[in-house]
């Protein structure tokens, strides 16, 4: 365990903590595509992509967009509306951005045992790799004027620190999962002179990450230098799917290869064995010479459809197959009656991972993947069919709203909101 060594009221000191993907939530945030250099001469499809996203989405959550201006939310309105998405389940949010990856750009929120929300804003450099980010690193001042959410600014050493949703993941319990390549790396360096203890130390404070896990390098072709979103994913708290390649020849083939031994090594905060679950890398991916970074490792995982019986979570999933070591029994409980579980005012409800006597019977699923992009046609199956730059930042949702995501009752959590 690593203790909180900052001595200000920090988040972890009040007893917050970034919650796991899998957790309920009430949103999605999503960048509406602006900037045609990230699509190079394959921007317009791209908006009915964007819309497909958000169609799934505003079936089990809210959906909230950034949007350039008035124009841009007209034009989206209209492309959205020919897709078919329920947009009474969309809210927009007129605030400029150069990129618009919200993953990295946005807010990471967490989140208290009593239902508190906060927020976390971090300091965005585009990477450290390009030089228009000054919209983007203003998102979460501007998003928060309107969600009125208590805010941290993580600094170390009075300098505030840089960190992108997308280089870590975490369990929900306190254990966080990231590489030296993109955090301790001198190339693209986020935090300049900053120890692997200072980081560790920050992580603590401000996302309770109690217990951090470095992998090594990243995926060929990141242009993050060594995100770990579309390399090593969390999908319960003992359970990490990782990308492997098997092509001896390949450039991925060695880095990817010593990342699972050192995750087959590995420990959660209560000492357990990390399970491994690997997913092949696709086939290269190149645009006018350069290669892309295509992984099936970059699922996002929404909320499960409402009054549906599903995995708790993509880890009970896995243990599903006929052909893992030790499959679960063919029926799985569920949760009773709680008015935390109950879906009638907002979106699902909300238990700190219920212990099993609260389960009662029934057989889950995994949630429905949602298509993300364009990037790669990922196998069927499994945990694997999500491809995107987005960063969960879930949490609960209640049986009535305050405004936005303001808690005032700690019986009926409010909703935290994730990033994609």
């Amino acid at each position: 365990m690593l203790p909180s060594r900052n001595p200000r009221a920090t988040p972890h000191s009040l007893g917050y903590r970034m919650p796991a993907e899998w957790e309920p939530h009430e949103a999605t945030w999503l960048g509406w595509p602006h900037e045609r250099t990230d699509w190079p001469g394959k921007f317009a499809p791209i908006p009915w992509v964007y819309a497909e996203i958000v169609r799934h989405l505003a079936r089990v959550e809210r959906v909230r967009i950034l949007v350039e201006g008035k124009e841009a939310e007209s034009a989206a309105r209209r492309v959205l509306k020919k897709s078919g998405a329920d947009l009474a389940a969309v809210e927009f949010f007129r605030i400029p951005t150069n990129r618009g990856w919200t993953r990295d750009s946005g807010p990471i929120f967490v989140m208290n045992a009593s239902g508190d929300i906060a927020i976390t804003h971090w300091k965005f450099n585009a990477w450290a790799k390009y030089d228009d980010y000054q919209k983007d690193a203003a998102f979460v001042t501007h998003a928060n004027r309107r969600l009125k959410l208590r805010l941290w600014q993580p600094d170390s050493a009075g300098k505030r620190v840089v960190l992108e949703g997308g280089s870590i993941d975490v369990n929900g319990r306190g254990t966080l999962l990231t590489t030296e390549e993109c955090l301790l790396s001198p190339v693209q360096a986020r935090n300049p002179g900053m120890t692997r203890e200072q980081i560790e130390t920050v992580l603590c404070d401000y996302l309770g990450a109690t217990h951090v896990l470095w992998l090594r390098n990243g995926i060929a072709g990141d242009d993050t230098h060594g995100h770990i979103d579309d390399l090593a994913r969390f999908v319960d708290s003992s359970t990490v799917v990782t990308v492997v390649e098997h092509d001896r020849a390949e450039a991925n083939y060695a880095p990817l290869a010593e990342n699972v031994a050192l995750l087959k090594q590995m420990k959660n905060e209560s000492g357990q064995p990390l399970r491994i679950e690997t997913l092949p890398m696709p086939e290269p991916v190149f645009f006018a010479g350069q290669r892309l970074p295509a992984s099936y490792a970059n699922f996002y995982i929404a909320n499960p459809p409402k009054r549906s019986r599903c995995a708790r979570n993509v880890g009970e999933a896995i243990s599903r197959s006929p052909n893992h070591p030790h499959p679960l029994p063919r029926s799985r409980p569920r949760p009773r009656h709680n008015p935390l579980h109950d879906a009638a005012a907002t979106r699902r409800g909300f238990s700190r991972d219920p212990a099993p006597s609260q389960w009662v019977g029934g057989e889950w699923r995994p949630p429905r993947p949602i298509p993300l992009g364009p990037q790669a046609t990922p196998p069927a199956g499994g945990a694997a069919r999500l491809i995107a730059f987005c960063q969960t930042a879930s949490a609960p949702t209640g049986l009535r709203k305050t405004p936005l995501e303001n808690r005032t009752a700690p019986l009926t959590p409010q909703p935290l909101s994730a990033s994609c």
